[in-house]
């Protein structure tokens, strides 16, 4: 859905059929920021996740109680896998899906211009 409304209006822009050109490039920028500013968290997400393993490895577990020992065993195992930020368990939410997007937008804007020419 974002594809389309970012690629209709950067057509109308490119190929001059945009009567006010503002108007367009603050709709475009308005349907990109959006999606970047979420990937972006995402992306936060799964970083800080994976410092999580490496703070807790490196808090010389060797010199603390045995519960402590065995509570960091747990979040060790557990952070394995970063923590994900999902769009409804169908994909994860991630620069790369941001830059999916944007190929999608310059598919569709292919598509457009060459039924136009």
């Amino acid at each position: 859905m974002y594809e389309v409304m970012i690629c209709v209006p950067l057509y109308q822009l490119v190929l001059g059929e945009a009567d006010n050109k503002f108007r367009f490039l603050t709709s475009i920028v308005d349907t990109t920021v959006l999606p970047l500013s979420i990937c972006l968290c995402g992306e936060m997400l799964s970083t800080e996740s994976m410092g999580v393993q490496k703070a807790a490895y490196e808090c010389q577990w060797y010199q603390r109680s045995q519960n402590l020992k065995k509570l960091l065993q747990m979040v060790i195992m557990r952070t394995k896998e970063p923590v994900r930020m999902t769009a409804g368990k169908f994909f994860v939410i991630s620069l790369e899906t941001f830059a999916d997007i944007g190929n999608k937008v310059f598919a569709y804007f292919t598509v457009l211009k060459n039924m136009k020419d």
